[in-house]
């Protein structure tokens, strides 16, 4: 396929499917807005030990608790999904990719996130300003796992 075949596609394929490009533009939008707001809240929020605790066994919680429990991670994780996917095809599209997959990493009980997390905000200029932004919002500091053996 040359190059102006390839155009006349694209030109076919954006006016058959209008609505759906409108709404990844709007979204793409959205999200490139969102994004920046949603990643620095959610750092502020996270607990300071969050990176070095454990998570408490479903059985060791009362039933009425654990049926909240579950239906809260369902529903957490839906949205974490929904936010790693979207990060994906943010990297493509106009938007804050990775700053969505952060997000959605963060809400997602996927394995190996900890170990991520650990990674990403233990990084060289990533901690300084981490620590800084958790300060602005009189937050404790991350507590990290090599901190935690002292």
């Amino acid at each position: 396929m040359n190059i102006p075949e390839l155009f006349n596609s694209l030109i076919r394929l954006a006016t058959e499917h209008a609505f759906l490009l409108k709404g990844l533009a709007f979204g793409s939008l959205g999200f490139f807005i969102l994004t920046p707001i949603a990643a620095p809240a959610i750092l502020v929020l996270m607990p300071a030990d969050f990176l070095v605790r454990t998570r408490q066994p479903l059985g060791s919680r009362p039933p009425l608790k654990r049926t909240g429990y579950v239906l809260w991670h369902i529903f957490k994780n839906l949205i974490g999904i929904a936010l790693m996917l979207l990060g994906f095809l943010l990297l493509f599209l106009p938007g804050q990719g990775l700053l969505t997959l952060f997000a959605g990493t963060m809400l997602a009980d996927v394995p190996g996130k900890r170990a991520l997390l650990r990674r990403l905000l233990g990084a060289g200029g990533v901690r300084p300003a981490v620590e800084r932004l958790r300060m602005r919002y009189r937050k404790e500091p991350l507590i990290y796992p090599e901190e935690s053996r002292k």
